[in-house]
């Protein structure tokens, strides 16, 4: 029993890592703090990244708070 829970853990492991390695370019948005930048959400495209943050900007946010970074692809 104990070696199928493994087989079955390690087929996991590998079907996990191969959607990883197949997901297109990634974008995030990120609020920039003292020290580094902490993100916030991922996003498909960089322009829908940045459209969210122009939605927070449009509710009061500071524009210098926030980025746009690729992160893949």
């Amino acid at each position: 029993m104990e070696s199928q829970s493994k087989e079955l853990f390690g087929a996991g492991m590998w079907s996990e890592n191969a959607v990883r390695a197949h997901r297109g370019p990634e974008s995030v948005l990120e609020e920039r703090h003292a020290h580094r930048c902490v993100p916030l959400k991922r996003f498909p495209t960089k322009g829908k990244a940045r459209a969210a943050m122009e939605a927070m900007i449009a509710e009061g946010a500071d524009r210098d708070r926030y980025r746009v970074e690729r992160v893949r692809g």
